[in-house]
């Protein structure tokens, strides 16, 4: 593991660099039966990179939609040699990174609070959690494996330096602040530049959502990567005192300024603004843009790295991309996100309902009442609550005495079977789950007794 004292000179060095530059599937563990009312159509072909274990103290892990494919032969190193070659003439300085380079766009009264208690900001932990989980490279950096290949993970490598980083504010183990820079600086080692802006590639291929008619190439840039990294380095840069980190913040701030270019689609971005004045921070930014996917859940932690970035910084510009990014949310989360009854889209772009990121979604949405104080997020959040409340809650039901009826039912909510039986007094069973049958309200799965295998519905006492 790379000292501190390392990690802080190479920090200094792109510290340095940095100015002369301004010089010139279905969640797992819920039974099969759950998936009842839910199209085979919108659940098939899905493979995530693993993030953060679920019963984690923060958001339900959030990673990729897809499948991940090994790359065409190519490198970052590559890239960012012949991106050096063809942006040297006309780099700008930090100065001039504007959210004016994106066009105009329409912001909310959202506002960025700087009082928010530690335990309700994102990621927040009540416990710190073990070193060393999951899978690593040599040094004890999180990598992703496809085949026998190690690869990097922008999003993985933030999360874990984000848990190790509010691990370290829980128990103030230097081991965990050790492991959050270690990540970090893995994130600036293999950064791409664009101007003053600092982007993290992906290196492998990606089938969006599975469909490999839609495969991002790499070296490719998300969004909710940005928004990570600029958390992880704000929080650091809050942690440790050292202008190093908030130097890698302004940088990674930057590049959520930075719009498309349609001119070479080779330059990172992962903002822009559509046609009817909303500006995305897009976690699958692609040309043309009627490709970008419009990621609820990814778009949402861009925004949380606004915030960190806005409290460490207090930084105007921060504050208007982060009422601009909140402005889509508001604008689509009814008309386009939300399914009424049901699970909401994962993205508008390609409209896949995912249980397992409406669970994201709902806690996403309470947390922004947190960092806004705006109190209509929690109405959202508990709408989208209502809508399709977590499967995983398990308990014991109870049952009132007279005729009991269970169903079956298919993809559609149509009854494929049911059972009925007389109860001369009240009774119980245990309950695996409590979920909306598609077209119907709440039921509950029986897990034993005569009703097993059977979906109860909920009844007001």
């Amino acid at each position: 593991m790379r000292s501190r004292s390392n990690v802080r000179f190479l920090l200094v060095s792109l510290s340095a660099a940095l100015l002369l530059t301004s010089v010139q599937p279905a969640a797992a563990g819920v039974p099969d039966a759950v998936l009842a009312g839910i199209p085979t159509s919108v659940l098939a072909g899905t493979a995530r990179a693993d993030g953060p274990s679920p019963d984690d103290n923060l958001l339900p892990a959030a990673d990729l939609d897809g499948t991940p494919i090994a790359p065409d032969a190519k490198s970052v190193r590559d890239l960012k040699d012949a991106q050096k070659r063809v942006q040297a003439p006309s780099l700008r300085s930090f100065a001039m990174a504007s959210p004016a380079r994106l066009g105009s766009f329409a912001v909310s009264n959202d506002k960025p609070g700087l009082e928010v208690p530690q335990d309700w900001r994102p990621y927040a932990r009540l416990e710190a959690r073990p070193l060393g989980a999951g899978t690593r490279d040599v040094t004890g950096v999180p990598m992703y494996k496809i085949g026998s290949t190690l690869y990097d993970h922008p999003v993985r490598q933030a999360q874990d330096g984000l848990l190790a980083v509010e691990s370290y504010r829980v128990n103030q183990d230097p081991r965990q602040l050790a492991q959050a820079e270690l990540d970090a600086q893995r994130l600036l080692d293999r950064k791409v530049q664009r101007e003053a802006g600092f982007f993290f590639p992906y290196p492998f291929d990606f089938a969006l959502h599975g469909n490999t008619a839609d495969t991002i190439r790499a070296p490719w840039y998300s969004g909710m990567a940005q928004g990570l990294a600029l958390s992880l380095f704000s929080r650091l840069a809050d942690a440790t005192g050292d202008p190093s980190w908030r130097l890698a913040a302004d940088a990674t701030f930057a590049s959520l300024l930075l719009p498309p270019d349609p001119t070479d689609v080779s330059l990172p971005f992962v903002s822009w603004v559509d046609s009817e004045n909303h500006l995305w921070i897009d976690e699958y930014a692609q040309q043309p843009l009627t490709r970008s996917d419009k990621t609820f859940n990814g778009h949402n932690f861009a925004v949380y790295g606004l915030w960190d970035y806005h409290r460490i910084s207090q930084n105007p510009e921060a504050a208007t991309m982060f009422a601009g990014a909140l402005e889509t949310v508001r604008y689509h989360i009814y008309r386009d996100w939300r399914t009424a009854f049901w699970i909401s889209r994962y993205c508008l772009t390609h409209g896949p309902l995912d249980l397992k990121y409406h669970q994201v979604h709902v806690v996403q949405l309470r947390q922004l009442h947190s960092i806004t104080g705006n109190s209509d997020w929690s109405v959202w959040s508990d709408r989208f609550r209502d809508d399709y409340p977590n499967p995983q809650l398990a308990r014991t039901v109870k049952l009132a005495a007279g005729i009991r009826m269970g169903y079956k039912f298919d993809s559609a909510g149509r009854v494929l079977g049911s059972r009925g039986i007389t109860l001369s007094r009240g009774s119980a069973a245990p309950a695996s789950a409590r979920t909306r049958i598609r077209n119907r309200p709440y039921y509950y799965l029986i897990t034993a007794g005569s009703l097993s295998g059977y979906w109860v519905q909920e009844r007001v006492a």
